[in-house]
């Protein structure tokens, strides 16, 4: 119980500090931007990373699909996901669906 007693006093003990050093320094250097930072290009640098986040994501993606291997394969008719895919699980359909054709 004394933290929150203690809240209110730290924030007027903070609010009166920056009165009385103004409200906050002009110049501030820092790597997100300093106070109240917002560059001229954000958009665009959003959109870049954006593209890097994606791009790795899809060559993760696809590295996962190139080594997915399985013993046990989905029941046929079942909604499955990596049927998308995986190319074990087309080959086994393929060859399932040719065994029933004979």
């Amino acid at each position: 119980m004394a933290m929150f007693d203690l809240f209110p006093f730290l924030l007027n003990w903070t609010l009166l500090t920056l009165r009385l050093l103004g409200s906050y320094p002009n110049h501030v250097w820092s790597p997100a931007g300093g106070w109240y930072s917002q560059p001229a290009n954000w958009k665009t640098n959003t959109a870049i990373i954006g593209a890097v986040i994606i791009g790795v994501a899809a060559m993760a993606f696809n590295v996962s699909a190139d080594r997915e291997f399985r013993t046990k394969f989905p029941e046929q008719g079942r909604f499955f996901p990596s049927r998308w895919w995986s190319k074990q699980i087309g080959e086994h359909e393929k060859e399932s669906a040719a065994a029933n054709k004979s």
